[in-house]
């Protein structure tokens, strides 16, 4: 298992993703999803921001533009709560985490 440096404030953020897909359950656009997300992770008293960009560097080329859905602050915590990411050719599915 992964030690994560803040694995509560980890816990915290996915149960209240965990909690909103619950609640409202699947099928909706996304944009119910994010507004009942923040909803949630502000009552909780969680910081994150929505939608923040960033570029990938790498040797420096800039390689990818990038949107995360959510960032906890001040983890390394990024979140996609839709289906599908929109910069990757291939379409990879999830939710990801950074330690």
């Amino acid at each position: 298992m992964v030690d994560l440096k803040h694995a509560s404030q980890s816990y915290e953020f996915m149960g209240c993703a965990m909690a909103v897909h619950r609640e409202l359950g699947p099928g909706l656009d996304e944009c119910y999803y994010h507004a009942a997300l923040q909803e949630a992770l502000t009552s909780r008293g969680l910081e994150f921001q929505h939608k923040p960009r960033g570029r990938l560097i790498h040797r420096e080329f800039l390689a990818d533009q990038f949107e995360a859905d959510f960032v906890g602050n001040p983890l390394s915590l990024g979140m996609r709560i839709s289906s599908y990411t929109e910069t990757t050719a291939h379409q990879t599915p999830g939710a990801s985490f950074l330690p």
